[in-house]
């Protein structure tokens, strides 16, 4: 039965029962609630409240609440927090009844907490897209969730193609299976993996990688995903090659240097043997009658010493001791004259283009000697095209800067003439390239070449203060190129060499002294010349020369000195004997000069220079033709 209220007796106390769980509620909440009335005067307060604004409840109730008062507003307040701290609450009204009349009922929520971490996040948001790293995010089956710009930069794909798919996409084949398998066997068990990638951009162009690779986990420990931070070391990469390329030119220089010196002194030793064996052979082959057996044996037993004696000069080019004489001329004259000795060379399948340069191109150089250089990487170019192909010999200029040397290795600063000879042939894979300047390192099959044919070409190149540098690749041709340092003279008339006949009569011209610290040497000349009507001074140095010519100098008409001599050298001897007789003539002789001969020397009229060993003939001759001038 209900009473006259129509509320039943049961009811009054199921509502108050109801009342205070519902006040126990908001007396609890983690959220303050402030309860007004129509203006605004606090009515009630939970706890939090309280809390928020620093005050107790006798203090807060009955107060205005000190802002105006919307249904649905929001807005952020300043509140104390608990350290004294000033913090930032998010405060929302509602309009609702209290005791039967109009009123608002307040929420405020401390937010400064959450506030700090999405700043934190925001932070961290924009690290990761501004990162000079590539991040990736992917699902525990390896598809990216998330990838930042710098990602999609350096792959050229956008993020919609990118978004879904599995890294694996960029792969370039180039990165061998067993490194992905070690990659996800690491990470699928929660450790972390770094490692190098080798990969391929959206455009067709590689790069390199170094990836960092984490497991994601959740609080429970399972792997929900994966993170990558990668880094772009393409660059990185391209400079350590170049450094190590650096280390190992630094090391092939030292090494053919090491081995120049070596190669030097055996040949001029040998080349004092040789000359005697040479000089004798040749003094009984003249004696002889024509049509003896005899004689035409000491004639191959000349053909092979005369082989030995190029053997050295090949070896003497390579060590850049051999006397070169230089004078300004234009290189592609020397280039058209090699071409006459080239085009003999060249087979019917072979092809050969000249491309000239319209510049004039002036060089100080020796014309035989690069010459040989052309000959030399002409030769070598048809060996590398046993089915034909075409050989390009190019000249142009090209100057040689700080940026020129920082990428190629090497170079000083100027302007020089570049020879390029490039050919379609098997070309040079990497290990063979760091050798081919070796002596006697070949990879032609035995008797087929001495190897020193790219070595005499170095020394050649080096003596004229210049550059040689190859490109190639195997199956992909090679390509020379000669640098030279620019001339501001003008071109002189190529020097012809020096040829004789194999005998001359007897005459009677005046005394020579001849200086030279090999006795078999100075004894063969002794002979030679007195067989030609010569009388002979002989000095064992060159400070014995000087001390005999002061005693003779009234008689002697010519002056023969070795270059390289105990006590006093040949150099030295001649300034010496000049001092005391400025018009004195000479003719030095040397297995190699070692930079004692100025080369400006050789263009007077009172001074030659023979390379050992020599024919008597051409010895004879050349003497001849000092005394006659």
């Amino acid at each position: 039965m209900q009473n006259s209220e129509g509320i039943k007796k049961g009811d009054i106390k199921n509502y108050a029962l109801a009342y205070e769980q519902f006040r126990d509620i908001v007396e609890k909440s983690p959220v303050g609630i402030i309860i007004t009335n129509k203006e605004g005067v606090i009515c009630y307060a939970n706890p939090v409240a309280n809390d928020l604004f620093g005050i107790n409840d006798e203090m807060l109730l009955g107060t205005p609440f000190g802002m105006p008062l919307t249904h649905g507003t929001v807005a952020e307040i300043d509140i104390r927090q608990s350290d004294g701290s000033v913090g930032i609450a998010e405060m929302r009204e509602v309009e609702t009844v209290w005791n039967g009349e109009k009123a608002f009922l307040v929420l405020i929520q401390d937010v400064t907490e959450n506030r700090k971490i999405n700043e934190q996040l925001r932070k961290l948001s924009k690290a990761v897209e501004q990162s000079m790293s590539s991040i990736v995010i992917t699902d525990i089956n390896g598809n990216i969730q998330y990838a930042n710009p710098k990602f999609a930069e350096i792959t050229g794909y956008t993020a919609s193609e990118i978004m879904g798919q599995n890294p694996r996409f960029l792969k370039s084949g180039k990165t061998t299976p067993e490194e992905y398998k070690t990659l996800w066997d690491t990470i699928t068990i929660g450790n972390c993996w770094q490692g190098e990638f080798y990969n391929k951009k959206k455009n067709g162009e590689y790069y390199w990688e170094l990836a960092q690779i984490s497991p994601i986990k959740s609080k429970e420990g399972e792997i929900t995903g994966f993170l990558g931070i990668k880094e772009d070391i393409t660059e990185m990469k391209r400079a350590a090659s170049i450094q190590e390329e650096l280390r190992e030119q630094l090391f092939h220089a030292q090494k053919l240097e090491s081995v120049g010196r070596l190669a030097g002194g055996v040949a001029h030793d040998f080349n004092n043997i040789l000359m005697a064996i040479i000089g004798y052979t040749n003094l009984v082959e003249i004696a002889l009658e024509d049509n003896t057996p005899a004689k035409e044996y000491l004639h191959k037993v000349l053909t092979l010493a005369e082989r030995a004696a190029d053997l050295t000069r090949s070896i003497l080019a390579f060590s850049r001791k051999q006397v070169i004489v230089t004078q300004p001329l234009e290189l592609n004259t020397i280039v058209q004259g090699a071409r006459v000795l080239t085009d003999r060379l060249l087979r019917e399948e072979i092809q050969c283009n000249v491309l000239l340069s319209d510049k004039k191109l002036v060089v100080k150089a020796d014309k035989n000697r690069l010459e040989q250089v052309i000959m030399n990487l002409v030769t070598n170019a048809i060996d590398a095209m046993p089915d034909g192909g075409e050989i390009t010999i190019k000249t142009d200029s090209e100057i040689i800067d700080d940026d020129f040397i920082k990428i190629h290795g090497f170079g000083e600063k100027g302007e020089y003439a570049l020879l390029s000879i490039t050919d379609t042939g098997i070309g040079i894979d990497y290990d063979i390239r760091k050798k081919i300047f070796e002596p006697f390192f070949t990879t032609k099959d035995v008797g087929k070449g001495t190897g020193l044919g790219l070595s005499i070409v170095y020394g050649i190149v080096k003596q004229h203060n210049g550059f040689v540098d190859v490109h190639s690749e195997f199956g992909e041709g090679a390509a020379f190129f000669i640098y030279l340092p620019l001339a501001n003279d003008l071109p002189g008339k190529p020097a012809d060499s020096d040829t004789g006949p194999d005998s001359f009569s007897a005459v009677s011209a005046g005394r020579i002294l001849i200086a030279e610290d090999d006795e078999s040497v100075r004894f063969l000349m002794k002979e030679v010349l007195g067989k030609f009507g010569y009388e002979v001074i002989a000095a064992v140095n060159g400070a014995d020369a000087v001390e005999k010519f002061k005693e003779n100098k009234d008689v002697v008409c010519l002056l023969i000195l070795d270059v390289k001599m105990p006590v006093m050298n040949g150099k030295d001897a001649y300034d010496e004997i000049k001092k005391i007789a400025p018009e004195v003539k000479a003719i030095f002789l040397s297995g190699y000069s070692e930079n004692i001969i100025d080369q400006s020397m050789f263009t007077g009229e009172s001074v030659s220079f023979l390379q050992k060993p020599v024919l008597p003939s051409r010895l004879v001759k050349k003497i001849h033709e000092m005394v006659a001038k």
